[in-house]
């Protein structure tokens, strides 16, 4: 295992800059997104690849997803989920630009983080993405961790699977900016 570093949102983008360097602890050393938990792929292009293991790359850039997923799947794998106990799940891949306006676990262990899309399925120009948001990703992740834990697709899937779990996590850490934020993307999202 190696480390590399690279420019990533600690939070909701709203609420700060990006951050110029951080470590990416973990990766396997092959100049990709690969690591001990989780495995990113770019869905609209080449995944990001520097042979220095060095992803500095602005938050317009493509690329920049994957480096903001890996470093919050990572890390919070490492920092919340390890706490847990002896929890099996393996590693997980994630995917970036996922083509819905969305983002989802498909068991067994794949996370689905898609671009800001309006209901009508219609980019929007400066709109939110889901791969810069951190407590998505979280929350996608219990999903996972909860179907590792329960090995049943319907308990984990479901909205059930990962927000009581999520809740306790994320719902704390966010600023009211923030929830109402979620809240509004949440209800159009889901038509509420």
């Amino acid at each position: 295992m190696t480390e590399g570093e690279g420019a990533v949102y600690v939070t909701h983008p709203g609420l700060i800059s990006v951050t110029d360097t951080l470590a990416l602890p973990r990766l396997v050393g092959n100049g990709t997104l690969n690591g001990t938990h989780v495995e990113v792929d770019n869905l609209v292009s080449s995944n990001a690849y520097e042979s220095n293991n060095v992803f500095n790359y602005p938050p317009t850039n493509t690329h920049f997803d994957e480096v903001n997923v890996y470093y919050h799947v990572d890390r919070f794998r490492e920092d919340y989920i390890k706490t847990l106990g002896n929890i099996s799940l393996g590693k997980v891949t994630a995917q970036v630009h996922f083509e819905e306006a969305n983002a989802k676990f498909v068991a067994p262990a794949t996370l689905k983080i898609g671009d800001s899309f309006d209901l009508l399925s219609d980019p929007i120009p400066g709109g939110n993405d889901f791969a810069h948001e951190d407590k998505i990703m979280y929350h996608e992740y219990m999903h996972a961790v909860s179907y590792d834990i329960s090995a049943i697709e319907g308990t984990a899937t479901g909205e059930t699977g990962a927000s009581p779990r999520a809740s306790p996590i994320t719902l704390p850490v966010l600023s009211r900016a923030e929830r109402r934020s979620w809240t509004t993307r949440y209800r159009k999202l889901n038509a509420i």
